[in-house]
């Protein structure tokens, strides 16, 4: 199984800041998603019996797709295997389903951000890195221990 980050003690220095660059949103599972908790707070991924007995979890899924497409600049840019054929994707339209998988995008990384927050990371932050128009896979997360801080003293 996966040794995920929170798991890990905190070592004897923790670093003051840190940048999380998060990326292939999709290819995530559900159990690796770090608060998954809050998520569940909200009314998302809670989960369900399936018709065999195994339990699923249909926003997960449906994250998954939204933002897959929310990455792509254009509609031709998507490839079959990247959800092209959706009945979302038909029924929603490109724009839609890509204005959704921003959102999406944006409630991981507020979990994400506030796991940061929950481990002494007070001045956590979602930033957008690059211009929509490149990528639609443009946000990162900085954060700051107590203390520290995320904007350059001497440059200002």
């Amino acid at each position: 199984m996966f040794t995920h980050v929170w798991e890990v003690p905190p070592p004897p220095n923790p670093p003051p800041t840190v940048l999380l660059v998060p990326c292939c949103h999709q290819k995530t599972l559900r159990e690796q998603y770090c608060n998954l908790e809050w998520l569940q707070s909200k009314g998302f991924c809670t989960g369900h019996v399936g018709l065999r007995g195994g339990k699923q979890d249909m926003d997960w899924t449906a994250f998954s797709k939204l933002i897959s497409i929310s990455k792509m600049i254009k509609k031709d840019s998507l490839k079959p295997f990247e959800y092209s054929k959706s009945p979302m994707l038909k029924l929603l339209g490109f724009g839609i389903c890509k204005k959704l998988g921003r959102r999406v995008r944006l409630i991981l990384e507020e979990g994400r951000r506030r796991r940061l927050v929950e481990g002494g990371f007070e001045d956590a932050r979602i930033v957008e890195y690059i211009d929509g128009q490149v990528t639609g896979d443009n946000l990162c997360i900085i954060g700051a221990r107590e203390g520290e801080s995320l904007i350059c003293t001497e440059c200002n």
